[in-house]
């Protein structure tokens, strides 16, 4: 059982909206920080259950996406948070990380220039 199914057997303990995105996200990150990227991205699906614009959720979802090997779901997701806010430093950053990876240096680059 994951922290986010955890969290939603306590009853209220999580309400829709946008402040229960941003805990959703911070939870995220302890369940990264203690390796669990299984955990982590349920809560970022969750925390885009409540917010589907939250560009830290998208971006941090399509990291966990790429470390699991989901390259393309992982580059779209950031590709979508980056179209929300072409300035998310995440998103940009693992943008020029997917680019990098895939061997394309001058892409890669040229996010890092924006």
């Amino acid at each position: 059982m994951t922290t986010a199914d955890k969290v939603t057997a306590t009853p209220g303990a999580i309400s829709r909206d946008r402040e229960a995105a941003k805990a959703w996200i911070d939870q995220a990150r302890v369940d990264w920080d203690k390796g669990d990227v299984e955990g982590a991205a349920s809560c970022c699906r969750r925390a885009l259950a409540l917010d589907s614009s939250n560009v830290d959720a998208l971006a941090n979802l399509g990291t966990l996406l790429w470390l699991e090997g989901r390259v393309e779901e992982g580059e779209a997701r950031n590709f979508e948070a980056h179209a929300i806010d072409p300035g998310h430093l995440g998103a940009v950053l693992n943008l020029a990380l997917l680019s990098h990876d895939a061997g394309d240096v001058e892409t890669s680059l040229a996010w890092l220039r924006k």
